[in-house]
């Protein structure tokens, strides 16, 4: 009798353990999308370069060091494609002033550019490729570098304007920080405004900076603009020094241009929403607005404000009986209506609800009871696929993320016909990126003393890893000069 007792408990075992895997079993539509994805990122690998270079400003008759990384577009691993980089250096007359082909071994590549003596100041690109990316389009590597014959500073300034775009008869703000070549800040140093609207003076102030060597630097636009042409110089006296700074003011006239993205790609009527925007000037170049969404009836339904570069975000809930209208109404002068993307009467909404370390955690709201597909990507690879029961209405659903790789990920959804609906980039695992740290063996060096330089590279556990690294090393007093905002490597080959 204990033996049969055994033996049916056994089977009860193995009944349990067939009835969990057919639970878990992948659906069918996953693994086709798995398989196509696959043999589409084979026979398709794109590849991407970035440059890392030793500065972002020149003087004439110096060496323009750099370093390449060739990598794989979606593993950002080293390339097993392309042999030969290509890259080219563009005077800012747009003509190729230099050129070089490099070879690339286990996906870098180094070279320079010597700038003559002669070398005509002004804006540079350089350019880089490889054959095998020309079948794609512009995807070239692309960076302005400036080149300039300066005197070295006395002083280091830094200034930075609060907000991206400006227009008629608003106030700007902007922040001067001001360092000594001991890195130090500088207190009560008088600065000398002056602001210059097209190529005339518009006013003249002092400020002092504070205890912390900044300077606030504020001041009124007129309520009539003209041109986009504004000039802020900033010349600070420290009683021992004098060195001065200038920057354009990031002026707007009326040509702003904004695009409205509903999450997911969907604006569904008496759903909620969220609704992203993006504010160009009329360069092309994000400029941060703030407005108000209004209905058909002038009714203020919402109001936005951008966060950085002209982007932004806000939430609606459409209905079915209005249309909506955006007013900018900063930077001035952009107040005309521009109608929002007209919400469909029904379909599904993908909505990221909120985030932590190890989850993401989804609004999906159905127009009907029904089953769908979530499908999460990174890199080309399908790191989460699972379907799903929905009802009517919002459903909450929670995906743990700890095994994606540190990206963007690309989420969509699918009906149950296995449509695509709804698509949602995310930026997960920022914590797993490199780790370096640089440390000195001493604290100060004496001129053309040696200097013995420790880098230690770790993972997101803090364990030592191999890596390739680029390493300069830049005089500061040349790098305020540059006001370079351009990408880096993380941004270049994330995005």
């Amino acid at each position: 009798m204990r033996t049969k007792h055994y033996i049916n408990l056994a089977i009860g075992s193995l009944l349990i353990l067939f009835c969990a895997f057919q639970t878990i079993e992948e659906p069918e539509f996953i693994r086709r999308l798995k398989v196509s994805l696959e043999a589409y990122q084979q026979k398709f690998t794109e590849e991407k370069v970035y440059l890392q270079l030793d500065k972002p400003f020149y003087k004439p008759g110096e060496d323009i060091w750099f370093n390449a990384f060739v990598v794989n577009s979606n593993t950002n691993r080293p390339t097993h494609i392309s042999d030969v980089l290509y890259v080219e250096l563009i005077d800012p007359k747009g003509n190729v002033a230099a050129n070089l082909n490099l070879v690339i071994r286990e996906g870098t590549a180094n070279g320079d550019f010597m700038l003559a003596t002669a070398a005509a100041g002004g804006l540079y690109q350089i350019r880089a490729y490889t054959h095998w990316m020309k079948n794609f389009g512009k995807s070239e590597f692309k960076k302005e570098i400036q080149v300039q014959r300066i005197l070295t500073p006395r002083l280091l300034l830094k200034l930075d304007f609060e907000k991206e775009a400006y227009g008629s008869g608003e106030p700007v703000s902007a922040k001067l920080t001001i360092t000594n070549l001991k890195n130090e800040k500088v207190p009560q140093a008088s600065v000398d405004l002056t602001i210059k609207l097209g190529g005339v003076v518009h006013l003249v102030k002092q400020v002092t900076s504070d205890l912390n060597g900044i300077a606030h630097l504020k001041f009124q636009l007129p309520d009539t603009l003209s041109s986009t042409d504004g000039i802020l110089q900033a010349v600070v006296d420290t009683g021992d020094v004098q060195e001065s700074i200038s920057r354009s003011i990031p002026i707007v006239l009326n040509k702003i241009s904004i695009q409205f993205l509903p999450e997911g790609g969907n604006l569904v009527q008496q759903v909620t929403s969220r609704i992203a925007f993006k504010a160009l000037n009329e360069f092309g170049k994000g400029a941060d607005v703030s407005g108000v969404i209004l209905d058909d009836d002038q009714n203020i339904v919402t109001r936005f404000n951008s966060l950085h570069m002209g982007m932004g975000a806000f939430e609606m809930v459409p209905l079915a009986t209005k249309k909506y209208y955006a007013r900018i109404d900063s930077p001035g002068g952009n107040s005309e209506l521009i109608p929002l993307p007209e919400p469909a009467p029904t379909g599904f909404v993908l909505n990221l609800k909120n985030r932590d370390e190890k989850n993401l955690h989804w609004n999906v709201n159905a127009p009907a009871d029904t089953e769908a597909y979530l499908v999460a990507q990174t890199n080309g690879e399908i790191q989460f696929g699972e379907r799903l029961t929905l009802k009517a209405g919002a459903n909450l659903i929670t995906i743990p993320t700890t095994h994606f790789p540190a990206g963007i990920a690309v989420f969509t959804l699918f009906n149950s016909e296995q449509t695509e609906q709804c698509e949602r980039l995310v930026f997960v695992n920022e914590q797993k990126g490199l780790q370096i740290k640089l440390t000195t063996d001493k604290p100060r060096y004496l001129p053309r003393e040696q200097v013995n330089l420790n880098v230690l590279t770790t993972n997101s556990e803090g364990k030592p890893i191999p890596s390739k690294l680029s390493v300069s090393v830049v005089d500061d007093k040349l790098i305020s000069f540059a006001d370079d905002k351009q990408d880096n490597i993380l941004s270049a080959l994330f995005l």
